[in-house]
């Protein structure tokens, strides 16, 4: 836990901004907005937050950006991360605060060592705590390439060939059924 003067340095920091007119997002907390009358505003998350576990030669394709997935809470290390910060503890953290870890597959990706592979391994370990009719993980492609066998056993895949969008509108679609069906949940 931040000592006392840090946290009122940030608080300091955070109302000089709103002072100017900006708004000041944090990351699981909201958004907060200037205010003439109590000075600030705070509003909720109100986005599914989604997991993205690519490789950095997808980055672009990964950051789900001009699609309709693009209201999502997306949560990619090259954002989020602060330099130094220690990787990939805060990715652990992250996928079990998500609402759903999407795994970007590509060509590029299948068969590289390293991030991804890692970035994989926890949500597959903790998706047996998962009830089995939520869905929590979907697998992506972003061109013709194999899915790994323990991926394929459990879980469609969302191809994103040969019409783009047409697999952003699948991936976003799935997740909103799958918010709707939580929030409907007894």
């Amino acid at each position: 836990m931040p000592d006392r003067p840090a946290l009122e340095e940030l608080a300091d920091a955070i109302l000089r901004t709103l002072a100017t007119g900006q708004t000041v997002a944090i990351d699981g907390l909201g958004t907060f907005y200037p205010d003439l009358t109590h000075g600030f505003r705070v509003r909720a998350p109100t986005k599914p937050k989604v997991f993205l576990a690519y490789v950095v030669e997808d980055m672009g394709l990964a950051a789900l950006r001009r699609s309709p997935a693009a209201g999502l809470s997306r949560w990619m290390d090259t954002h989020k991360l602060l330099p130094g910060q220690r990787w990939p503890r805060p990715s652990n953290s992250r996928f079990e605060s998500a609402d759903l870890v999407v795994a970007c597959y590509s060509g590029h990706a299948v068969d590289k060592r390293g991030g991804l592979q890692a970035e994989i391994r926890y949500p597959l370990g903790c998706v047996r705590q998962v009830p089995l009719d939520e869905s929590c993980l979907v697998p992506v492609r972003f061109d013709v390439c194999r899915v790994p066998r323990s991926m394929q056993r459990a879980w469609q895949p969302i191809d994103l060939f040969p019409d783009r969008d047409r697999g952003f509108e699948r991936l976003a679609s799935a997740l909103r059924q799958e918010m709707d069906r939580r929030r409907s949940a007894p």
